[in-house]
């Protein structure tokens, strides 16, 4: 099982089933994003006082038929072998796998997320939380994106030769 959290910063995130059992994925509405804050904030209150974001813990299970009997709309997905399942920037979601299997999973950006990543919250109390310096982003982006415009201003790589791989 996985507890009802949002990626770290916010971000999207994309998870690769290879094999085995499914997974059943459930995420709320963004819509009722702050609905499910509030209700979440009703139910924890010790657990905020302790840490504002402590929902990216992963470690909070609450039934989506209680979400729902509290006007908070949800959505149910199977994931099978085989299928990617993309979770949305900012989405609260949690699950479960139905047995054994394998899978793969990375948080990614696109443009569009950054007005989202500028407003994330991040979990203090723990020190391995991710953080991105949303200024530092915005300034790599436009580089890169400057770099592609004019691509006689980018960076060449330099060809590899096969000491540069260290010893085997």
């Amino acid at each position: 099982m996985f507890g009802w959290h949002k990626e770290d910063m916010d971000l999207y995130s994309i998870n690769y089933l290879h094999a085995g059992h499914p997974k059943f994925w459930y995420s709320v509405d963004l819509r009722d994003n702050k609905k499910f804050e509030s209700y979440v904030l009703k139910k924890f209150p010790d657990e905020m006082k302790d840490c504002p974001e402590f929902i990216r813990h992963k470690n909070t299970l609450i039934h989506p038929r209680n979400l729902m009997s509290q006007g908070i709309r949800m959505k149910k997905a199977v994931h099978y072998p085989g299928e990617f399942m993309i979770s949305r920037a900012a989405a609260y979601h949690s699950g479960f796998n139905s047995g054994y299997n394998l899978a793969e999973a990375v948080n990614f950006a696109l443009p569009s997320w950054i007005s989202i990543g500028k407003k994330a919250g991040i979990c203090e109390c723990q020190n391995d939380s991710v953080k991105i310096d949303m200024t530092q982003f915005e300034q790599n982006l436009k580089l890169q994106e400057n770099a592609t415009v004019n691509p006689e201003n980018s960076v060449q790589p330099s060809p590899m030769k096969h000491e540069d791989l260290g010893d085997e």
